[in-house]
């Protein structure tokens, strides 16, 4: 029995809830990534493909190097490991995969190489938001202007750097 379409709901459903907690919190519990490796291992236990989880488990150690010495959180390279476990072979069923199945059939490939593209327009999608709103300047590829007072009450505001600390004046 194939058992793709739980395993996808349930991946799904994770790492949904996953980015709900990056999203609010900027932070992922362990939790979120103990129950992808217990699912994993319960979906494994049905349909263990050696060769499939060996080369699945390969690319995202390649993957996830690569984006450790890009500097990017362990969230993402946890999520990296988890959808390599949970889906060593291509997800099948009904009509998923739309476009069929890569020659190379490693999900997590095509999981980062679509999220890659969808980060592509992250930064052309900032450009026009500030085009519209006539803000023009070197940045504008980077993000949207707002007042710098409203940042210092957000609990995150950092991509680069910090504003500077409020100018005080001493009485005496």
């Amino acid at each position: 029995m194939d058992y793709s379409f739980l395993s996808f709901c349930v991946g799904g459903v994770l790492l949904l809830v996953a980015a709900f907690m990056d999203a609010r919190e900027r932070e992922i519990s362990d939790a979120v990534w103990i129950a992808m490796l217990l699912a994993a291992l319960v979906f494994l236990a049905v349909d263990f493909n050696p060769l499939m989880l060996f080369t699945s488990l390969t690319v995202a150690s390649v993957l996830a190097l690569a984006l450790y010495k890009l500097n990017f959180g362990g969230a993402d390279i946890k999520a990296i490991f988890a959808i390599a476990l949970l889906f060593p072979r291509y997800p099948k069923f009904a009509c998923f995969p739309l476009a069929g199945i890569p020659p190379l059939e490693i999900f997590v490939l095509s999981v980062v190489t679509n999220a890659l593209i969808l980060g592509i327009s992250a930064p052309l999608t900032l450009f026009v938001a500030n085009a519209l709103r006539g803000n023009f300047s070197p940045l504008m590829f980077l993000g949207i202007k707002v007042p710098a007072d409203s940042l210092r009450n957000r609990k995150f505001f950092r991509l680069m750097h910090a504003p500077p600390a409020p100018h005080r004046t001493h009485r005496t």
